[in-house]
């Protein structure tokens, strides 16, 4: 498993998005994705399956218009439309997103 490979532990449904818990060695990651996509005609991301995902961290953020941003516990929880998203001490207090996860739909990072 390369540095990028993430086996998904678990997903969750919320309101606007879905919440996947993915995990790389013995780390586990808070990835959110858009609910709002057509999921019928895609390849699906399956629980206990591995994907190689490129993540950005949302939460806490590294910097600002550049500026690199000193690390606080103030930040507990990210909105998105209706979603409230906390962070957890399991997932090392961070949130993120994967650019090759629409919904779902994976697409290959081969292919981006």
């Amino acid at each position: 498993m390369d540095s990028s490979t993430f086996r998904i532990h678990q997903i969750k449904l919320d309101k606007s998005v879905y919440i996947i818990y993915a995990k790389r060695n013995d780390s586990t990651f808070k990835i959110i994705s858009e609910r709002e996509v057509d999921i019928s005609t895609c390849v699906k991301i399956k629980v206990h399956q591995s994907y190689r995902l490129n993540l950005k961290k949302i939460i806490p953020a590294d910097s600002m218009g550049g500026r690199r941003m000193i690390p606080n516990d103030i930040v507990t929880s990210f909105g998105y439309k209706e979603s409230v998203i906390k962070v957890e001490k399991k997932s090392h207090n961070a949130l993120y997103f994967a650019e090759n996860l629409n919904g779902l739909c994976y697409v290959r990072v081969e292919d981006l």
